[in-house]
Order: C-alpha cells, then sequence, then structure tokens
C-alpha cells in the first residue's frame, strides 16, 4: 500500500463524513454511511500499521495482505 493509496483512503471517509452529515439520523442510509465509514476508517488503520511497520524494518519481508472485516452488524429500525 503507497501513501497516495493510503490518502485515497482518507479522502473517501471524508466524503462520507460530509455524505453523512447532510443525511438525517432517520433515514436508513445514515446507518449504511456509519457502517461504510466505521469499514473505511478499519481499513485505514490496518493498512497504516503494516505500511508504518515495513517502514521500520526495510529489511523484512512483506507483510501479507490483511483481510478486510466482517461487516457489522446493522440494525434497521
Amino acid at each position: 500500500m503507497s501513501a497516495p493509496e493510503l490518502v485515497a483512503i482518507l479522502e473517501r471517509i471524508a466524503r462520507l463524513w460530509s455524505e453523512l452529515q447532510a443525511t438525517p439520523v432517520g433515514d436508513p442510509k445514515h446507518e449504511k454511511l456509519m457502517g461504510e465509514i466505521h469499514d473505511e476508517s478499519a481499513t485505514y488503520l490496518r493498512l497504516f500499521d503494516l505500511q508504518e511497520a515495513r517502514d521500520r524494518s526495510p529489511r523484512a519481508p512483506r507483510a501479507p495482505r490483511v483481510p478486510k472485516p466482517p461487516a457489522a452488524p446493522r440494525h434497521e429500525e
């Protein structure tokens, strides 16, 4: 994962937050956006940690890709 790819994830998170702010709390889309923000943030943190570990240990073998965690259950009202 390169720095531009990490930046792209952060930009997507910022767009999702903007969309969330414009979405009423009772709207089903609000919950969906919150889940997407959570998932994208978790992905960013995992990838950032992997990149940081690679930067600290340049001779270490490249870390395997970390699978995306299962989505949190969504509670529909």
